[in-house]
C-alpha cells in the first residue's frame, strides 16, 4: 500500500506540472502493437513451500509478451481508452523427472490522459482487469506407451501425472506510458504499471476451491514493458 501511495503521488505531481503547459484539445488517433517486458516477481516463497532445499526452483521475475493498443476518446479532450494483454511462462526441470511450471496471463482496460511535448506523448492512467496464475507440479518417469500410462494412472501403481493450481484475481493498476513518434504511423513505447491484486481465488484442477494457500505465492508487482506501435499517431 505504501508503494501504491508513492506511485499515485508521483503521477499526480507529474500531471500537475505538465498540464500547466497543455491546452485541452480533441485528438484523432489510434495505435496497436507488440510489447515485451519484465514483471518483478518473487518466486522464493513458492519454491520454499513446494520444493526441497536441494531441488532447483523457479528463478525470480517473469518475461512478458503480448499486445497493446489505444484509441482517443474525442468526447473527452486528450483522453484515450487503452488495453493490454500479456502472457508469461517459465519452468524448472529436475533430473529425476520432476517439473515445476508457472504461467501467467494479464489483461486490462483503462483510461489515460495524454500530455504532448514535441513528438513525445506522456500518458498517465488507471487500468482495471484480471490476472490468472497457473501453477503445475508434474512428474514423468519416461514411459512412452499410452496403455502403460493409463494403467499406472488407474491403479496408482506408478505416478506419472501432475497437480495444478490456478488463481484468478481482479486487479487495478496505475500506469505511465512514454511514447515517441518516429513518424505519423509508427511509435516506440515504454510502459510502466503497478499490478495491485484486489482478490485471490485459488482452485485445484481449475474447479475445486482451495483454502490455506500461502498468501505470498502471488503478490502486487511492478511491471515494465517496451513496445512498437503502428497506427495513426496523435501529436
Amino acid at each position: 500500500m505504501y508503494r501504491f501511495f508513492i506511485a499515485s503521488l508521483f503521477f499526480t505531481l507529474l500531471m500537475s506540472e505538465l498540464n500547466a503547459q497543455q491546452s485541452l484539445k480533441g485528438r484523432i488517433g489510434f495505435g496497436l502493437g507488440y510489447q515485451s517486458g519484465i514483471e518483478f516477481f518473487d518466486f522464493n516463497p513458492m519454491n520454499s513451500e513446494l520444493l526441497e532445499q536441494s531441488e532447483k526452483g523457479l528463478s525470480n521475475n517473469l518475461m512478458l509478451g503480448g499486445i497493446s493498443g489505444y484509441f482517443y476518446f474525442l468526447i473527452l479532450p486528450d483522453t484515450r481508452l487503452s488495453f493490454n494483454y500479456l502472457n508469461a511462462k517459465k519452468e524448472s526441470r529436475a533430473v529425476n523427472g520432476f517439473i515445476l511450471s508457472f504461467e501467467q496471463t494479464v489483461w486490462n482496460f483503462g483510461i489515460e490522459y495524454t500530455i504532448t511535448s514535441w513528438n513525445l506523448n506522456i500518458s498517465p492512467g488507471i487500468f482495471l482487469g484480471k490476472v490468472s496464475d497457473f501453477l503445475e507440479m508434474s512428474f514423468y518417469n519416461g514411459t512412452k506407451d499410452f496403455k502403460n500410462l493409463l494403467y499406472n494412472f488407474k491403479t496408482q501403481s506408478s505416478f506419472n501425472g501432475s497437480l495444478n493450481f490456478e488463481n484468478n484475481s481482479f486487479h487495478i493498476s496505475p500506469s505511465l506510458n512514454f511514447e515517441y513518434s518516429l513518424s505519423r504511423f509508427l511509435a516506440v513505447r515504454v510502459n510502466y504499471f503497478y499490478l495491485i491484486r484486489i482478490n485471490k481465488s485459488w482452485k485445484f484442477l481449475r474447479h475445486y476451491t482451495l483454502d490455506n494457500v500461502p498468501s505470498n505465492f502471488v503478490n502486487n508487482n511492478h511491471v515494465i514493458n517496451i513496445g512498437l506501435l503502428i497506427g495513426f499517431m496523435s501529436k
